[in-house]
C-alpha cells in the first residue's frame, strides 16, 4: 500500500523531520511505501526539494497531516494527526488553525482525553464521529535496544534550547545548567541555530544527532537514561512527544515529569519528579536523588528499563502501530462514509458547458470517483456543435453504467451567443430526475466525498440548501501551480441579496422542487443565478455549511474559458433578481434587522492603519500636496 505523509516544512531539520524519517522506515519494515509531500501535494525528494510531481487524486490511499498548520487542498482521503496541545494553535492563530481540522476525513489519536475532548467539541455540529479514530503516535521503527546495565550512567537530553532562541534565560535555563555542571547529562542538539548557539557555556553539550530516525537511540542507550520532560500544556491535556517512545525503544532508564498519560500509562516502570515550575533546585534533586537510586540498584533499575520497554513494544511500537494503521483504513474509511455521507440517494448534476474546456477531463474524472457514482445523474447542456467531443469524452473518462443525458442546442450563431446560461440552467432543471440538485463548472475538480457530503446534509429537516468551501489551484505563467485554501466560513443573507459576496454555484446543492418554481426567471439571468438560488432557497428553509473542502478550482481555466461576454448586462441581471423576491416580507425583515456592521474590537487597528496608509499612498501617491495634506490632518488626529 502506498501512502502519504504531509510535511510542513520540508527542508527544516526539527521534530517533524525525524518522525516523517522514522515513518519511511517503519513502511519499509511493513512492506508499504511512504511518499512524502507538503502542504499543496507536491511530491517531495530525497534532497528535501519539490520534485515537480504533484497529488491531484489517486495516487495514494491517505495522506496523514502531522501538524495542524497543514490542510486538505487536494483529493486524497486525509488523517490530521491529532498530537499538539490545543493552545498550540494560539501561537499560530486559533481561528485560522483550528479550521484546517474541518477539511480532514478523519483523525489519528493516541490516548490524550483532553485533545481528543477539544476535538469533538469542535466538531460539535458535524456528523463526525471520533470514537473508533485509529491510533498513531509519534513512536519508533524496527527492533528495540535491548536493556543493558551500564557503569558510568548519564542523563540524555536533547533539544533546541528554545528560551536561546529569544535571547532569555527561560524556565528551563537553571534547571539544565544545574545539571550541567554536575556533569550529571549528555545533550545533544544544533551547534547553530540561525544566528544563535543554544547551547553555549553548557560542558556537557555533545554535538548534534542526524535526523536519520533512528541515531537518537543508539544516543540514548548509551548514555543509560533519559530525561523525558514535557511542557507545562502538554502535561495540562494528557500529552506527551516522541522523545518518550524512543528512550523506551533505547533501552534506558527513564526519569519524567508527572505527566498524566505517562504516569497511566506505564505506572510504575519509570521513574518520576513532581515538577515544580517556581523551583528549579527541587526538580534538579528529585533527578539526582534518581540517579543515584540507578547507581546503587542496577538490577532494579534494569528491570525498570526492561518493562518500560515491554509496554512500549506491545502498545506503541511504531512498525506495529503503522500496520494496524494501514491494515484497518479501509474499514474506518468505509465506517466514516457511513457517518458523514448518503451514498444511495439520487443527485441529479447539472453541468453547462459553453466551450469545451482542457480540464473538462479532470472533472469528469473527478465525478468517477464519487462515493455516491451509482446514483448521480449528470444532465450535460452543450452546444450541438460540441455534442461529439463531450459525447467522446464521456465515454472515456466515465464508467459505463453511469447516468449521463446530454441536451444539445444551437448555442451560437455566427459567434454570438444566443441563449443565457440560465436558460441552460431552467431547461436541466425540467429534466432533472432528482430532488437533489447541483450545478457545477466544468472548471472543478470535486473530492470525492463532494455530492454525497452536501446530499445527506440536505436530507435534514428543513435544510434547503448545503454549501461547501474549496480551494484553489492557480497556475501561474511559468507553468507551476500554487495551491491555497478558498474562504471557509458561513455565509449572510443580507451579504446575497447586497450581491456584496461572489458565490460559485459549484458550492450549492439545493432542491429541485424550490427552483422549478423560478425556472422562468433564471432564463433571465446569465451568470449570476447563484445569488437567485440561495435567496429562495433561504425563503424556502435554512442554509447548511457543509464543514469541509470539497472541490478545487483551476484558476487559469477559469481566466481562459469563461471570457465569453455576457448576453444580459450586469445590472439587470441584479435588478431582475430583486424584482423576483420583491417585497418579500421575510426578506424585508432579515436584511433591515442585520445591517452588516464592523466590530472595531476585533479589528487589528496598528494592521488597518499599515493597510490604510499603503491604500492612500498607492491612491494618490501621485499627487504629493494633496497626500502631505492628509498627512498633515492625520498627524494631528494622532
Amino acid at each position: 500500500m502506498k501512502f502519504a505523509i504531509v510535511s510542513a516544512w520540508p527542508d527544516l531539520k526539527n521534530a517533524e523531520y525525524e518522525v516523517i524519517e522514522r515513518i519511511k522506515i517503519s513502511a519499509k519494515n511493513i512492506g508499504a511505501e511512504c511518499i512524502v509531500i507538503d502542504n499543496e501535494g507536491f511530491v517531495i525528494g530525497k534532497d528535501d526539494k519539490r520534485t515537480g510531481e504533484y497529488f491531484s487524486g489517486g495516487e495514494v490511499e491517505f495522506a496523514i497531516a502531522l501538524h495542524f498548520t497543514s490542510e486538505k487542498l487536494y483529493n486524497i482521503y486525509m488523517y490530521g494527526a491529532m498530537w499538539n496541545p490545543p493552545k498550540f494553535l494560539m501561537d499560530f492563530g486559533y481561528e485560522q488553525e483550528s479550521k484546517k481540522f474541518f477539511t480532514y476525513d478523519d483523525y489519528l489519536v493516541y490516548g490524550s482525553n483532553k485533545i481528543e475532548a477539544h476535538l469533538d467539541n469542535l466538531l460539535t455540529q458535524t456528523d463526525k464521529d471520533i470514537t473508533n479514530c485509529l491510533q498513531f503516535m509519534t513512536s519508533v521503527p524496527g527492533k528495540p535496544i535491548p536493556p543493558k546495565l551500564l557503569d558510568n550512567i548519564k542523563l540524555f537530553y536533547s533539544g533546541i534550547n528554545w528560551e536561546r532562541m529569544s535571547n532569555s534565560k527561560g524556565r528551563h535555563h537553571d534547571f539544565f545548567k544545574a545539571l550541567d555542571d554536575e556533569g550529571l547529562t549528555r545533550i545533544y542538539g544544533p551547534e547553530k541555530f540561525f544566528d544563535a548557539i543554544p547551547w553555549e557555556g553548557f560542558s556537557t553539550y555533545s554535538g548534534s544527532l542526524p535526523f536519520d530516525g533512528i541515531s537518537s537511540m543508539k544516543a540514548i542507550s548509551e548514555c543509560g537514561a533519559s530525561l523525558v520532560m514535557t511542557s507545562n500544556e502538554h502535561r495540562k491535556v494528557e500529552a506527551v512527544s516522541s522523545r518518550l517512545f524512543e528512550s523506551c525503544a533505547a533501552g534506558v532508564v527513564l526519569i519524567c515529569d508527572d505527566n498524566p498519560f505517562i504516569m497511566r500509562e506505564f505506572g510504575d516502570s519509570v521513574l518520576y519528579i513532581t515538577y515544580d515550575e517556581l523551583d528549579y533546585k527541587k526538580n534538579v534533586d528529585q533527578i539526582k536523588e534518581h540517579l543515584k537510586w540507578i547507581e546503587n540498584n542496577k538490577e532494579d533499575a534494569l528491570e525498570l528499563a526492561q518493562r518500560s520497554q515491554k509496554i512500549y513494544k506491545e502498545k506503541y511500537h511504531l512498525d506495529t502501530v503503522l500496520d494496524e494503521l494501514v491494515t484497518k483504513h479501509a474499514t474506518r474509511k468505509a465506517e466514516v462514509i457511513k457517518q458523514t455521507c448518503d451514498v444511495e440517494t439520487g443527485v441529479s448534476v447539472i453541468l453547462r458547458i459553453l466551450q469545451v474546456s482542457e480540464e473538462l477531463e479532470k472533472t469528469l474524472q473527478s465525478l468517477n470517483t464519487q462515493y455516491n457514482k451509482a446514483f448521480i445523474e449528470l444532465i450535460i447542456v452543450c452546444d450541438e456543435t460540441d455534442s461529439i467531443n463531450i459525447e467522446t469524452q464521456v465515454e472515456k473518462h466515465l464508467n459505463k453504467d453511469f447516468k449521463v443525458k446530454i441536451i444539445k442546442q444551437k448555442m451560437f450563431k455566427e459567434d454570438k451567443r444566443l441563449i443565457t446560461t440560465g436558460y441552460m440552467l431552467s431547461i436541466a432543471l425540467e429534466s432533472a430526475s432528482f430532488e437533489c440538485v447541483s450545478v457545477v463548472n466544468q472548471d472543478r475538480v470535486f473530492f470525492e466525498d463532494h455530492f454525497s457530503l452536501c446530499c445527506k446534509q440536505l436530507q435534514e429537516s428543513n435544510v434547503s440548501m448545503v454549501y461547501t468551501a474549496n480551494c484553489v489551484d492557480n497556475r501561474l505563467e511559468d507553468g507551476s501551480i500554487k495551491r491555497h485554501s478558498a474562504p471557509f466560513r458561513n455565509y449572510h443573507i443580507s451579504d446575497i441579496v447586497n450581491f456584496s459576496e461572489f458565490i460559485d454555484i459549484s458550492m450549492l446543492m439545493f432542491k429541485k422542487s424550490t427552483m422549478l418554481k423560478y425556472h422562468k426567471h433564471l432564463k433571465l439571468l446569465d451568470g449570476r443565478e447563484s445569488y437567485s438560488i440561495m435567496i429562495a432557497s433561504f425563503l424556502a428553509g435554512n442554509w447548511k455549511f457543509s464543514y469541509k473542502t470539497t472541490f478545487t478550482v483551476n484558476v487559469d481555466s477559469c481566466d481562459k474559458t469563461n471570457h465569453l461576454d455576457n448576453i444580459v448586462e450586469e445590472s439587470w441581471q441584479l435588478q431582475y433578481i430583486k424584482d423576483a423576491f420583491k417585497y418579500k416580507q421575510l426578506l424585508a425583515n432579515i436584511t433591515k434587522n442585520n445591517v452588516r456592521r464592523i466590530d472595531l474590537s476585533i479589528v487589528d487597528l496598528n494592521q488597518f492603519e499599515a493597510l490604510l496608509k499603503n491604500f492612500l499612498k498607492a491612491k494618490i501617491g501621485k499627487y504629493p500636496r494633496l497626500l502631505s495634506f492628509v498627512k498633515k490632518i492625520y498627524n494631528k488626529l494622532t
